[in-house]
């Protein structure tokens, strides 16, 4: 059977990918670059990185380049590669709870949220607040928006469950880029997550983005509290300020971390 050369290509670059020649997140080489190395066409190239895409093995920004994904056999997670809370809390075998202190479908949103989801002229999303427990102990503050097209239909039962779960019958998530900051609390967030204000968080500011093409359609702003039950570890780009109720809603996601 004749193995198409497009075929060899992506067999080459995923066994590069597994041996550790591309890094997780890495950037790929641009297609002229790859048809250079292999002496064929752009097109032939962009064939293979399809073929990688389907695979799970690359992702695509179609303004930045095609990117490494993380494999499963190194992440413990989710089906499609990341790890929500309520599937992290269970790993820990600790009793999961939420409760709703907001939801709404609205097309009232800050300007960073529409350019981030990329959202049309007044298009709705779900502005969602959550407070998250483990074992009856607040752990984290989620303030949430999701773009309503991919969950039409949410109710507040729904939203106390794992949103992970109802996004992927609709779509598969691919990865996060977020950013990680050291915190401290002050009242307000220090009253819903039942400590005393000044004690250390972290704040995650988070997009979720879907295989196949770079689309972000959720945006996630999560407090975690900083003790002995917290279930966050990634490497991080630590960064320390003041946060406060009034400008939790603010942020931005430059580096490519899990949470």
């Amino acid at each position: 059977m004749v193995k198409y050369l497009y075929v060899e290509i992506a067999e080459a670059l995923r066994d590069d990918i597994q041996k550790g020649g591309y890094g997780i997140h890495q950037k790929l080489p641009s297609e002229t670059d790859l048809a250079n190395q292999f002496s064929t066409t752009r097109l032939t190239i962009r064939k293979a990185i399809d073929l990688l895409v389907k695979q799970h093995v690359v992702v695509r920004d179609r303004n930045r380049g095609t990117y490494v994904l993380a494999t499963q056999s190194k992440i413990s997670s989710g089906s499609s590669g990341l790890v929500g809370f309520t599937e992290a809390a269970k790993q820990f075998q600790l009793d999961v709870s939420t409760r709703v202190l907001d939801l709404r479908r609205t097309i009232v949103y800050p300007d960073y949220v529409a350019s981030k989801l990329d959202l049309a002229p007044q298009e709705p999303v779900w502005q969602i607040e959550r407070l998250r427990m483990a074992d009856g102990e607040a752990m984290t503050h989620e303030q949430i928006y999701l773009k309503q097209k991919i969950l039409p239909e949410l109710t507040a039962h729904e939203a106390q469950g794992s949103l992970y779960r109802l996004i992927e019958q609709t779509i598969p998530i691919g990865y996060a880029n977020q950013e990680l900051e050291a915190v401290v609390l002050e009242k307000g967030l220090s009253d819903l997550l039942e400590t005393s204000p000044g004690q250390p968080a972290f704040l995650a500011h988070t997009v979720r983005i879907q295989w196949t093409v770079i689309q972000f359609f959720m945006i996630t702003r999560i407090i975690v509290l900083i003790n002995t039950r917290s279930i966050t570890s990634c490497n991080v780009n630590i960064k320390r300020r003041v946060l406060n109720e009034s400008n939790c809603l603010v942020g931005s996601n430059p580096s490519w971390i899990r949470w």
